[in-house]
This record gives structure tokens, C-alpha cells and sequence, in this order.
């Protein structure tokens, strides 16, 4: 159970990746299992770059989904900060996509390991991941509780400054805006974060519940 303590709330900087080959299109293509970025979407991460380069933020920890998206969106928009050698780097499937689309489930674990060789996946040697099972499931009780738990990893972890690079549907888990009647998939695009936005966050207790309230 995560006490509850104001003066220890966290900073917390959410990050959508960029545009991903199943993102495009007017009839996306979620059949691609664990899609890479576009060239656009390199490119915007890219802008993100440049952006925090103008617009520095402080943090002392990266938390990224497993997904060849997000990492390839970190490996380009944080590179500054990469290349400082300083920053450790969290790669935790808890902020991994919801859904049960071939591209919301990342690739098996050794192959995604030898694509990334530099970052350590125990995390997600779970013994069920990247498998629909268990908290990984995704139907919106199941991404609830993994959103919860995500939170309350985050709210345990010693740093205080922490980007999360993470996924539009999920992001909506994250700060729970997503409803159960609401179509995971296909949302209007005021309430879906855009490719490569960033957007700081406190995470800390509000009417008795862990949440990212906007900073």
C-alpha cells in the first residue's frame, strides 16, 4: 500500500511515441504486431528532441514500455539525455499498450533483447509477458488494475523526476479518463494524446486515490 504523502509526490513527464506503421492512414492497420515508427515518426521524435533542447526538463529516471515504438521514440526524442550516460533507463511492461491487437502486443522477449541489446528486459521475463494473460489482458477491467499498478510502481520508485514513455490508449488508463463503454481503439482526437507530445504530471493522492494530476 503506497502511504500517502504530498511532500513525497512525483513529477511525472507522460510521453506518446511517434507515429507507428499501424497508426497509418484512414483505415489503420492494427494486424502489424509490435509496428517501429515511421519515418514521420521519427521524425517527431526527433522534434521532441529538439523541443526539450530549447525547453529542458529535469529528470532522473526513464520508465518505457517494451514496445519497439516507445523505445525507438526514446532512443531518438531523450537522446541528449541518453548520451549523458547518467540517466537509467526502467523498461517496464506495465505501461505496455492496451488492447488485444497484434500491435499491442510486443514481440517475444529474447527478440526484442537482441534488437535492444543496451537495455536490461527482466522485467519482462514474468513468466507471462508479452501473453493477453492475467494483468496483461485487454479488456478495461484488466488495464485498470495494470494502470493502478503502474502508478503505484512509479509513486515507489527512489527517483522523483520521471518521463514515462508510453502509449495513447493507455495513457487514458494512466489517468483514467478512458470508460468502459468507450471503444479502446478509436477515440475522438481531443482526448488522445498527439504523436511525440509530452505533458508533466504530479503523481500523488487526490479524494484518497493515486493519480496524475496536471502539473
Amino acid at each position: 500500500m503506497v502511504e500517502k504523502s504530498s511532500p513525497q509526490a512525483k513529477t511525472v513527464y507522460i510521453v506518446r511515441h511517434g507515429q507507428a506503421e499501424h497508426n497509418v492512414g484512414p483505415d489503420e492497420d492494427h494486424r502489424i504486431r509490435d509496428p517501429n515508427l515511421t519515418q514521420l515518426g521519427r521524425s517527431q521524435a526527433d522534434e521532441l528532441r529538439e523541443k526539450l533542447s530549447q525547453h529542458p526538463i529535469s529528470f532522473d529516471l526513464i520508465v518505457c514500455s517494451p514496445m519497439r515504438r516507445t523505445l525507438q521514440t526514446m532512443e531518438i526524442g531523450l537522446r541528449d539525455s541518453l548520451q549523458t550516460g547518467i540517466i537509467p533507463i526502467d523498461i517496464c511492461p506495465l505501461v505496455e499498450e492496451a488492447g488485444d491487437w497484434p500491435c499491442d502486443i510486443g514481440l517475444e522477449v529474447e527478440e526484442t533483447a537482441q534488437k535492444f541489446p543496451k537495455y536490461n528486459f527482466k522485467a519482462c521475463q514474468d513468466g507471462v509477458y508479452p501473453a493477453r494473460e492475467g494483468i496483461y489482458r485487454g479488456d478495461y477491467e484488466s488495464n485498470m488494475q495494470r494502470a493502478t499498478k503502474a502508478l503505484e510502481y512509479i509513486k515507489n520508485l527512489p527517483q522523483k523526476e520521471i518521463v514515462v514513455v508510453t502509449h495513447s490508449v493507455f495513457i487514458r488508463f494512466l489517468l483514467r479518463q478512458q470508460k468502459p463503454e468507450e471503444d479502446l481503439n478509436f477515440m475522438p482526437s481531443e482526448k488522445v494524446f498527439k504523436n511525440c507530445e509530452c505533458r508533466k504530471y504530479s503523481l500523488d493522492f487526490k479524494d484518497d486515490e493515486l493519480q496524475l494530476i496536471p502539473a
